[in-house]
């Protein structure tokens, strides 16, 4: 079964630190750290990336994919969720509408479908997207705490009784 990873880019493989402390000369747009964390996250889970950030409003998913291959990024994007644009619509609505509207590549019902983890810097999770979600420090970017977070929601395994 497929494991997908809801990716915000601002933050997690990239942060505040970077940007602030970043060598001028430095071509990099995300933080060497974060992307090692996040490829042994992929290596760990064998879970693929859609991009759920903002950033994906003006950016191809060639453009992500090329961009992500270029530091160093091991892993594959296979999308971007959906821009939604009706008002009070968060982006936990647009994962909601991206899990609805792609059931056929995780076998599953969008309602049951538990395997997906949400990295973010900041909580945009719909009430049922809280046990898939973890926070990212905006400031630190993605670390081995949350690392080990993202990499016990996507390994669970589910006990029928």
């Amino acid at each position: 079964m497929i494991k997908i990873i809801f990716l915000d880019i601002d933050d997690v493989p990239t942060n505040e630190v970077m940007w602030r402390y970043k060598d001028v000369n430095s071509n990099h747009q995300f933080d060497e750290r974060c992307v090692r964390y996040l490829n042994t996250l992929i290596e760990r889970t064998g879970a693929v990336i859609v991009i759920s950030s903002a950033r994906r409003m003006g950016t191809t998913l060639n453009e992500f994919r090329k961009i992500f291959k270029e530091e160093g990024f091991k892993g594959e994007i296979i999308d971007v969720t959906p821009i939604c644009e009706e008002d009070h619509i968060i982006r936990g609505n647009e994962i909601y509408k991206w899990l609805r509207d792609n059931e056929d590549i995780y076998d599953e019902t969008y309602i049951d479908y538990k395997n997906y983890v949400i990295l973010d810097d900041e909580d945009i999770t719909l009430s049922f997207q809280k046990n898939n979600f973890v926070k990212v420090d905006r400031f630190s970017g993605l670390t081995p705490d949350i690392l080990n977070d993202a990499i016990n929601i996507l390994n669970k395994k589910e006990i029928n009784i």
